[in-house]
């Protein structure tokens, strides 16, 4: 799934769109103040222990995503920010390999570092973004970042 997608989403109409609140308002304000920081984004991190069944975990993944609006919230402007649940969309789940790493749980960790620092445009999709790591036979990872 991919929040980071390149594509600008057409802004919602009236009936959909709704104002920011006043946190998201200094959310918005800090965004446009410097566009390419990343002081906004916050990362999880989860260890799965046991084989994972990439699929199953993709159709889990897209059932939490379809019944949680606020991971699938959107931002653009018309006469000022405004803010709309998107429909559930088409998406993959990137599945990232790191297990011929020397070290494979702390090359995850170092992605998923790497990864927070990248910012999210609220502007291009939904403002949540995750993967799925597998690190080492048996053991799998799952990073998310999120617009907080």
């Amino acid at each position: 799934m991919t929040g980071a997608d390149s594509r600008p989403l057409k802004n919602a109409s009236q009936e959909r769109a709704f104002p920011l609140s006043m946190p998201q308002l200094g959310l918005w304000a800090a965004q446009h103040m410097q566009p390419g920081s990343s002081a906004c984004v916050t990362a999880q991190y989860s260890q799965i222990l046991g084989a994972i069944d990439v699929p199953v975990f993709e159709r889990a993944s897209r059932l939490v995503i379809g019944e949680t609006e606020a991971l699938r919230l959107c931002f653009g402007e018309a006469a000022g920010p405004l803010q709309w649940v998107q429909p559930p969309r088409a998406w993959s789940l990137p599945l990232i390999d790191l297990s011929d790493q020397p070290e494979p749980e702390s090359a995850a960790v170092a992605w998923m570092k790497n990864q927070l620092a990248q910012p999210i445009d609220p502007r291009r999709g939904y403002a949540f973004a995750g993967r799925c790591c597998d690190s080492t036979p048996g053991t799998s990872s799952g990073a998310s970042r999120f617009i907080t």
